[in-house]
């Protein structure tokens, strides 16, 4: 933002868009920023510049995944598998000599790595938010 903001000749306005969506989240989602005009880039899109003609063109990333990875996973079975996958993927990340801490968004993932780690040490963790 900082980058864009400094090449402009005159601070772009506020958008209330934006601002409502900061006081209502505490964050403002893609695309909108707090400024009129200019977005942010969405979850799993890229854009394509042509220099030459100047024109901006962005694109969703298309994925080709199967519609059924695995037929035989009820519900019960994918959460245990989710269980076991996270702690694994914790555990084998949480290997040093100094102190462990993780840090806190605010969001889903950050709090389930977190409990992941903590049953898994017998001392504290450390946590930042």
């Amino acid at each position: 933002m900082k980058s864009i903001t400094a090449v402009l000749e005159n601070k772009p306005t506020i958008s209330r868009k934006g601002l409502s969506l900061y006081f209502q989240l505490t964050y403002i989602p893609a695309p909108y920023t707090i400024y009129e005009g200019i977005h942010k880039l969405e979850p799993n899109h890229f854009l394509e510049i042509d220099c030459n003609g100047f024109k901006v063109k962005c694109t969703e990333i298309e994925q080709d995944l199967p519609n059924n990875l695995a037929p035989d996973l009820n519900f019960q079975k994918a959460k245990v598998l989710t269980h076991d996958l996270i702690n694994e993927s914790v555990e084998s990340r949480s290997v040093a000599d100094v102190p462990i801490g993780t840090f806190l968004s605010g969001g889903v993932d950050s709090s389930i790595v977190s409990l992941a780690l903590a049953r898994q040490r017998e001392d504290k963790i450390n946590t930042f938010s």
